[in-house]
């Protein structure tokens, strides 16, 4: 089987750009153009395109057109993991960027979570879902677990907004070990949603068990990232 149309475009405008063919805010051939060169229907070009801009390639201008976009690296999954390799300490594990609260319950968490934080069937958790922003776009969704029994004498605007590292001082719980992992995962409805994806496309999942100096689990972090991206802020 053949590579897409729409792929075909992306790869000779990719080319064009990586080329230097094509500068940075120079214009990129209209739709009628791209649809005249590959001889495809204005719904193949518009694909190619909105792809394009979601990557960070190109950005368009409404009624103007669409333009090379300079590129500007922001936190990916490797780069998340490298931080993690090198901290030596909760507090200097910190994405840059935005962070949004869109989430806050208290209820049972799945059976994964139960488990890593051995909870019995009758604990809850307080279960904080945030968004880390970039130029307004979510690169990072996360989803943190803070166990009923430790954390209930703390306020919900603390557990929504204050570092993991910060709560337990403030619960007088000094920190051991944390533990972190990667595995690629598929999309649930509730990060594609953070994410601005769709369900069941393939993402990674971090996890980071947090333990307390008697190598007791006190909280986890999970954060869902689909790789390598790149964005830029149109002014």
């Amino acid at each position: 089987m053949g590579t897409p149309m729409y792929m075909r475009i992306q790869q000779y405008i990719r080319l064009q750009i990586e080329s230097g063919e094509w500068p940075v805010d120079s214009p990129v051939p209209t739709e009628s153009e791209l649809m005249e060169k590959f001889n495809v229907s204005r719904i193949t070009v518009t694909t190619a395109l909105r792809e394009l801009v979601k990557e960070g390639l190109i950005y368009r201008i409404q009624g103007k057109g669409t333009y090379v976009a300079e590129q500007t690296k922001t936190p990916d999954i490797f780069d998340i993991m490298q931080m993690f390799g090198v901290a030596n300490s909760l507090e200097s594990i910190r994405l840059p960027g935005e962070h949004r609260v869109n989430g806050f319950r208290l209820e049972y968490p799945d059976e994964e979570a139960a488990e890593i934080l051995k909870l019995d069937s009758d604990q809850k958790t307080f279960i904080v879902n945030r968004n880390k922003y970039v130029n307004d776009i979510p690169i990072v969704a996360e989803k943190v677990y803070y166990p009923d029994y430790i954390f209930s004498g703390v306020p919900q605007e603390k557990l929504e907004t204050s570092h993991i590292s910060a709560l337990l001082k403030d619960l007088g719980i000094e920190t051991g070990k944390s533990v972190s992992y990667i595995e690629p995962v598929l999309c649930d409805a509730e990060i594609a949603a953070q994410l601005e994806l769709k369900k069941g496309m393939p993402i990674f999942k971090i996890s980071l068990e947090v333990y307390d100096k008697k190598d007791n689990v006190i909280a986890l972090i999970e954060m869902f990232n689909y790789g390598k991206q790149r964005y830029i802020m149109n002014t």
